[in-house]
């Protein structure tokens, strides 16, 4: 999966020795954390296309930090979930230019509502809290 994300967040480190808490708190726009594709099944449409999804997300964080601060091996461990906070994807850009002709008597909330295999035509931005991390790092 390859997706684009723009963080902008501030940690705190606790402790003066070699262990610490670290916490933090941050935003994030990504763009194409999740893929829809449309097949030409759909609507008749004679071809396929992927359609990315692009939000804004709070990512708080709270890990553990083994830091000499002065020289050495650093080790992290880290929990840092993605909260959905506002969803960027324009619906009547896609059914408006992505879809020109749908055929029969469709209207747009009807495709808004429209599911395959469970699944909106578009993609929706959702809450990620099973987000953990791992961090070796070494300081000269």
């Amino acid at each position: 999966m390859q997706f684009t994300g723009i963080p902008i967040g501030i940690n705190m480190l606790t402790g003066t020795k070699q262990h610490h808490l670290e916490l933090g708190i941050g935003t994030s726009y990504i763009k194409g954390i999740q893929i829809t594709r449309c097949s030409a099944g759909l609507f008749g449409i004679p071809h396929e296309w992927s359609i990315q999804s692009e939000a804004i997300y709070f990512v708080p964080s709270v890990g553990y930090r083994f830091d000499k601060l002065t020289g050495g091996l650093i080790l992290k461990v880290y929990y840092s979930p993605l909260i959905a906070v506002y969803d960027l994807f324009d619906k009547d850009e896609l059914f408006n230019k992505q879809i020109p002709k749908l055929g029969g008597n469709w209207t747009k909330e009807q495709l808004y509502l429209y599911s395959q295999y469970g699944k909106p035509i578009y993609p929706v931005a959702r809450n990620y809290f099973v987000m953990f991390g791992i961090s070796v790092g070494y300081r000269f």
